[in-house]
């Protein structure tokens, strides 16, 4: 399970100079649960390679939910990123290599649905991918 804060920043103006663009920040949270099936896990026992943290390859449904922003600076609710629930389903691949973490995955979204009175559902992305290096403690 995975909760957080999220902030959305946008510029707009003049990108040539800098004195006349402006910022815009949308202040959200957001919450994620996902159900993962090592696929390649129990192959990786057998031939006795490092499982460590589950470091192999995955299948996931991943339920996401971004909530409506509830602090906008220098931007209208109705240009703001909007709330949304989300169903994905992921592929992806982790490994931990001593104290590194790396992990990539990738998938469609299976269901979407907006939380906003501004955008239809068809505005909510359709995809998503996303690549993580950390440190494992």
């Amino acid at each position: 399970m995975e909760s957080g804060a999220a902030v959305n920043v946008q510029t707009f103006g003049d990108l040539y100079d800098s004195s006349k663009s402006k910022h815009q920040f949308a202040f959200s949270v957001f919450g994620s649960v996902e159900s993962r099936y090592y696929f390649n896990l129990a192959h990786r026992i057998k031939k006795e390679k490092a499982v460590r943290n589950f470091s192999a390859f995955y299948l996931s449904l991943q339920e996401y939910m971004l909530s409506n922003p509830f602090l906008l600076i220098n931007q209208k609710a109705s240009r703001a990123y909007q709330g949304n629930i989300q169903t994905f389903l992921n592929i992806g691949w982790q490994k931990q290599i001593q104290s590194l973490y790396l992990h990539v995955y990738a998938g469609p979204a299976l269901f979407k649905k907006t939380l906003s009175k501004f955008y239809p559902d068809e505005y909510i992305r359709s995809w998503q991918m996303g690549i993580a290096i950390g440190l494992a403690l």
